[in-house]
């Protein structure tokens, strides 16, 4: 099974502070080395191949959206934005300052020419 819109706003909570996952109105079910080819999803979590608009496997996808929601939890904003705040295309700097609960930390990184893929990740 594959979500394929893992985000913050689909993470919840239960009483014992669980981690839920919600919506899996966008979820397929993915076989082993099988690609998927629907893009879709919120852009500013995909996997580079979704927004590329190439084919993908659907569980390394879900787990580079994990990867951003974990970044945005603890830094306080998504890891690629652009100068103007469009989102992940075309990003070139991200700057932040953030605040984890018990200390503060500024923060400036310089995104790669050329991101990794969610397939690539594995190797």
């Amino acid at each position: 099974m594959t979500h394929r819109d893992i985000k913050l706003e689909n993470c919840l909570l239960d009483g014992r502070g669980n981690v839920k996952i919600a919506d899996f109105g966008l979820a397929a079910v993915s076989t082993a080395g099988a690609l998927l080819t629907v893009h879709c999803g919120s852009p500013s979590y995909a996997a580079p191949e979704i927004v590329g608009r190439r084919p993908y496997e659907g569980p390394p996808a879900d787990v580079w959206s994990l990867g951003v929601v974990t970044y945005a939890m603890l830094c306080g904003h998504l890891p690629f934005q652009s100068r103007n705040g469009a989102g992940k295309e075309g990003a070139e700097w991200c700057v932040g300052e953030w605040w984890t609960g018990w200390f503060a930390h500024g923060r400036v990184c310089k995104l790669p020419a050329e991101p990794a893929t969610a397939q690539g990740a594995r190797s």
